[in-house]
């Protein structure tokens, strides 16, 4: 039998590597003959090679490409050379990771050949892995002053499954849960303080003594405001404990206490929320302290505007205005205003000082008006509502769209630890009106609808950073519900030998619902997270109950193509090949989408520095006209690379994509091929992560 205590295991580990690395220092080797051209591993059952070359100190040389350029800018990366010394090191690293992981007779060694002609060297480690060594006894100490409904707890929904595969890391994540799970329920000093694994290496199993400390049990006394900065004499004490609502004599909840920390933060009247308890030893009832600092209640900003809405790269400028905590009870008023062009790098600046018939397909505009009214809490405090009252008026393509409408949004206060974390349920009614730029002399047409709907966003964001997610998930699902009525109307001369008027005018209205689900996973390749594998797949359906699917506003089909779709083709430059027409005239020329969508992407990311990375992506997807027009022949597949500039606040990204497979030409990309090379790539220029 051996036993092993986490700490002191790991303090030895640390004082050897420190041997090692002072005999490093001390006796030098030649490092600047050979580069590490390669390192393998053999015998490596149960873990992959990319595991574990992010276990250990050595790294292979970079790419030629990356060295040459570091040769003379301060970018790419230097070359590596080869270090005995850092051999034996990363033997102690790997045994250390095999016997974290239950592998303690884990056998490990290395060599490595050096070659003269190419100045290459490659390190080869020899792993005799042995059995795995499994959980067998755990038990608790320093938990029997707990309650018994808490005792039974964690004895029950925390116990560790005996048999299962011993790993040091899945035993301190159950222990954190363990502390998680005491420091919401009042023992807000709970920590651990040591962890003695006993082996028996004859049965190869594992015993665990895991020693806690509770210490005591603390309930919510008096609710003490401090209030600082420039606004503070417009905000109430009373408001700031109305909108935490703590309750007296309850339990003490540390995530509680975050989440209510948030709760004031996200009214934006607080620049900085720290709410504390005021512990006293002789005492389990203690205050709570809100120190708040206030900002001030009037704010007119100006901005500037950068997205990939729509699948292009918008730029424009805007301004906001916002009342905070109007009319009291924290609730926003705001007005925001702005304009935007839209496909800045396509832009044609010429085209402002001509007529919308003059103009040509580059001329791409927006503007935006809205009025909005946030509740924080309507009702109780897990619920905010959102009202918006807008305007849009665009051009794109030729084609002038305005929108007018108004929606509200109630928003669910969720646990982010439950699976459906967010929830939001919401009403729109909205008028449209599409006129397109036809070529046809004295014809004009425009097609206007107003529609009701009601709908509501599900989601599970479980993704672990919101700039550069490398494990987790997100979910999302929308489901809405809605009417329309829409009016087509068509004006000219030529209208009058074909059926005897200028005008013709026909009023009819639909039902339907649209259905829209993503999900989003992210898969670490490497233990610092840097390497990841991006997978998105991304479905609607739109289905009339009544009326027909012409009926459906342009603004409710779905559109692919662009910086955040597929990468091979410009926004909204897929259309569905069985097209609508109205009077003749081709639904391309309304800009109309389809009422089927199918998108996906798989996407191998690098941050090989803070602030670069690198990506290589495969796009797919496309819209049809329901869901029996789907043909795996008209599937789009883009592939292609990138760059990515990661900032403090969000990061920039170039993509590069190639029409790997055109369905409109039934093409390869090998048999598609432009003789102008940059007719080949679609250029996009993104913000935030392609999803």
């Amino acid at each position: 039998m051996q036993q092993i205590c986490y700490y002191d295991k790991k303090i030895i580990r640390l004082l050897f590597l420190l041997l090692i690395f002072s005999m490093t220092i001390s006796y030098p080797q030649k490092s600047n003959e050979y580069e590490l051209g390669s390192v393998l591993f053999k015998g490596n059952d149960n873990f992959s090679s990319a595991t574990l070359s992010n276990v250990i100190q050595s790294r292979v040389t970079p790419w030629w490409g990356w060295k040459f350029l570091n040769s003379f800018t301060p970018f790419g990366s230097s070359p590596v050379y080869f270090d005995s010394l850092s051999v034996p090191i990363d033997i102690i690293s790997l045994k250390s990771f095999y016997r974290s992981n239950g592998f303690f007779l884990a056998d490990i060694s290395a060599k490595y050949d050096l070659d003269s002609s190419s100045m290459n060297a490659k390190v080869t480690f020899i792993i005799r892995e042995n059995e795995s060594f499994k959980n067998n006894l755990i038990t608790f100490y320093g938990i029997d002053n707990l309650p018994e409904d808490l005792f039974k707890k964690i004895h029950n929904g925390f116990d560790f499954k005996r048999n299962d595969k011993y790993s040091e890391e899945k035993t301190e994540l159950k222990i954190r849960e363990i502390i998680y799970f005491l420091n919401n329920n009042g023992y807000i000093n709970a920590s651990y303080n040591r962890i003695i694994a006993t082996i028996d290496s004859t049965i190869k199993t594992v015993d665990l003594d895991i020693y806690l400390s509770t210490g005591r049990r603390y309930k919510v006394g008096d609710i003490i405001v401090e209030k600082t900065g420039l606004g503070k004499n417009d905000i109430d004490e009373d408001l700031i404990r109305d909108i935490t609502d703590f309750k007296k004599y309850e339990y003490i909840n540390l995530s509680e206490l975050e989440i209510k920390r948030k709760r004031l933060v996200q009214t934006e009247i607080f620049n900085q929320v720290l709410i504390t308890p005021a512990i006293v030893d002789t005492n389990d009832v203690v205050p709570l302290v809100i120190k708040a600092k206030i900002g001030e209640m009037n704010e007119l900003s100006p901005e500037i505007i950068g997205n990939d809405l729509g699948g292009d790269f918008n730029m424009g400028l805007g301004i906001n205005y916002k009342r905070k905590n109007f009319m009291g009870g924290a609730r926003q008023f705001g007005i925001h205003m702005q304009g935007i062009i839209l496909d800045v790098f396509d832009f044609n600046f010429k085209n402002f000082f001509k007529t919308q018939r003059s103009r040509d397909t580059t001329f791409q505009g927006q503007i935006n008006v809205s009025a909005n009214l946030w509740l924080p809490f309507l009702f109780k405090n897990t619920l905010s509502a959102f009202f918006q009252a807008y305007y849009e008026s665009a051009t794109i393509a030729k084609t002038s769209i305005s929108e007018l409408g108004m929606k509200m949004n109630l928003d669910f206060e969720m646990n982010p630890y439950t699976f459906i974390n967010a929830l939001s349920p919401y009403v729109n009614y909205e008028y449209t009106e599409v006129i397109p730029n036809l070529d046809i002399k004295n014809l004009k047409f425009n097609v206007s609808s107003v529609t009701s709907a009601v709908g509501v966003e599900l989601g599970s964001l479980k993704a672990d950073d919101i700039q550069y997610p490398s494990s987790g998930y997100n979910f999302s699902f929308i489901l809405e519900g809605a009417t329309s009525r829409t009016d087509f109307d068509l004006k000219g001369t030529p209208l009058i030998n074909s059926i005897g008027s200028d005008r013709l005018l026909i009023k009819e209205r639909t039902w339907f619902y649209s259905l829209q689900t993503s999900a989003m996973f992210y898969i670490p390749l490497s233990r610092n997270n840097r390497f990841v594998n991006g997978i998105k797949l991304k479905i609607g359906y739109i289905q009339t109950f009544e009326g027909s699917d012409r009926l459906i506003p342009s603004n409710k089909t779905f559109f692919v193509g662009g910086t955040s779709s597929l990468r091979g083709w410009g926004a909204r430059e897929l259309f569905p090949k069985d097209t609508i027409y109205y009077f003749g005239i081709n639904s391309e020329d309304l800009l109309r989408g389809g009422t089927f969508l199918l998108e996906g992407s798989f996407e191998l990311r690098n941050k090989f520095t803070e602030d670069f990375g690198a990506a290589l992506f495969l796009d797919y997807g496309n819209i049809w006209n329901g869901y029996k027009s789907f043909r795996f022949s008209d599937i789009a597949i883009a592939t292609g690379f990138g760059f990515r500039y990661y900032t403090i606040i969000i990061p920039f990204r170039i993509d590069f994509g190639f029409k790997f497979y055109d369905p409109a030409s039934r093409q390869f990309i090998w048999n598609n091929w432009q003789p102008a090379f940059w007719k080949n790539i679609q250029f996009n220029f993104g913000i935030g992560e392609a999803f």
